[in-house]
């Protein structure tokens, strides 16, 4: 993006160091101030700040950040100068609004922090008093696989979000589970916008990817581009994922260095095909739970209405 089209901000846009809340501070001001954070009713970028400083500060972390606003119906101009490029060297924390209000908080993006388990626990406990967030973006970040239990808990804790963009981190494997955990056969059935782009995904890492996303029924876009070690092994995984996964609406593979044999593999599934013995199989399964969980609603809405 050209520094020219990047968005008016509407509110501060200023650096935040934990140093300064170093300063000497009774316990009942520090206590008023999570309590205000914790309370309900609207909350403002100024309470995000507070509450994320504080929460960062009690784990002993101590590093400049930048915590811009902006309002999602602004304008687009023009902005530069000695300042504006100091910024960005610097870990961004941007929230984004839907009214120009600046109470409704819809979409947290961090970019070029680096993160560590302490600041992603602080990030969720701050994150629990914004629930109508809808997005969260972790850009170069510096994550790895081990860091996915975590951001599964802060997406459990904010039920409303439904796009996740990790672009940028090293995540590889997927030994975690993301998008199914085959081992207790849970699906996160509250991910719709799954951006996975620049994450240095290997072979292995796609393959366990494709059989989270054979299993999942709610994904419907992913995107898996610049990840130029996939190939032709991964590709492969990605299409079988697909002759069984029915809901997703998008995939983007570009640039992962796929040859000539594995895109007309890929091709192939977007013709008419025979269902193979366990896809047939797994088909079953699926329409059975479905079925299951259909009589189990009827029957508790029958007896409902019986009493």
């Amino acid at each position: 993006m050209s520094l020219t089209s990047i968005p008016t901000l509407r509110s501060c846009s200023s650096v935040y160091s934990l140093k300064k809340t170093r300063t000497p501070r009774s316990q009942n001001s520090r206590a008023s101030m999570v309590d205000r954070v914790g309370g309900g009713g609207p909350v403002s970028s100024n309470m995000f700040v507070e509450s994320f400083t504080t929460n960062l500060y009690h784990r002993g972390l101590d590093a400049p950040i930048i915590v811009r606003s902006e309002i999602e119906k602004s304008s687009s101009s023009s902005r530069s100068g000695p300042k504006w490029k100091q910024d960005l060297r610097l870990p961004i924390v941007t929230l984004n609004y839907e009214n120009d209000d600046g109470q409704t908080l819809t979409t947290v993006r961090c970019r070029k922090n680096r993160m560590v388990h302490d600041m992603l626990e602080s990030l969720r406990i701050t994150l629990q008093s914004f629930r109508g967030l809808k997005e969260l973006k972790f850009e170069f970040c510096n994550l790895q696989d081990e860091f996915i239990p975590e951001i599964l808990k802060i997406l459990e804790d904010n039920p409303n979000i439904t796009s996740l963009s990790l672009r940028g981190n090293t995540l590889r494997n997927f030994q975690h589970p993301l998008l199914h955990d085959t081992t207790t056969s849970t699906t996160n059935h509250q991910l719709k916008f799954l951006d996975l782009q620049l994450c240095d995904i290997d072979p292995s890492g796609a393959s366990e990817l494709a059989e989270q996303l054979a299993e999942n029924e709610t994904l419907l876009a992913l995107n898996v581009s610049g990840n130029g070690a996939i190939g032709d092994e991964g590709i492969r995984a990605l299409a079988d994922a697909l002759r069984a996964n029915r809901t997703l609406l998008a995939l983007n593979i570009a640039d992962n260095g796929i040859g000539e044999e594995g895109l007309v593999y890929f091709l192939h599934v977007f013709r008419r095909f025979a269902l193979r013995q366990g896809e047939i199989e797994r088909r079953r399964r699926i329409n059975f739970d479905y079925l299951q969980k259909r009589d189990a609603l009827v029957c508790s809405l029958y007896y409902r209405n019986d009493q």
